[in-house]
């Protein structure tokens, strides 16, 4: 799967759609950004793995993949991945030999994606210990 991207690349949203889901309401920001650090995970130099787990989380949050690369530095090392989506991206870097990764969630619109998103993520791989950081994007500013 790593490098191709999805057959609807040419399409990416819905034929009634006419771009990215927005969250109800008035605008509060233009995308959440959240960088999630997680501890204690296991299969961290599997890029297939990481690749479908990224993917289920991607489709939990309503987005729409519109491509995806990872690269496995070896036996026993890393993996950096990429989701490129309509809504903007999901990344992850992983350092196996420390049980650790880093994993970058950006949004635009859809608020309720962000926390499916996540909870597929922590779910699926299961850390010991996270760390969340939440930036919300484009917010308006004071007057």
């Amino acid at each position: 799967m790593a490098d191709n991207p999805d057959s609807n690349s040419q399409a990416p949203f819905p034929p009634q759609a006419k771009g990215p889901p927005q969250a109800e309401g008035p605008p509060q920001a233009e995308g959440t950004h959240v960088l999630l650090d997680i501890y204690g995970v296991k299969r961290l130099d599997d890029p297939a793995y990481l690749e479908d787990v990224m993917r289920q989380s991607a489709n939990a949050a309503g987005a729409h993949i519109i491509g995806a690369h990872f690269h496995h530095f070896g036996l026993e090392q890393g993996v950096t991945g990429l989701l490129l989506l309509a809504e903007s991206h999901i990344s992850i870097h992983t350092w196996p030999e420390r049980d650790y990764a880093a994993i970058d969630l950006f949004l635009c619109g859809n608020i309720a994606g962000v926390d499916a998103a996540i909870d597929i993520l922590t779910t699926s791989l299961q850390p010991k210990t996270t760390k969340e950081q939440r930036i919300l994007r484009g917010a308006p500013l004071p007057d």
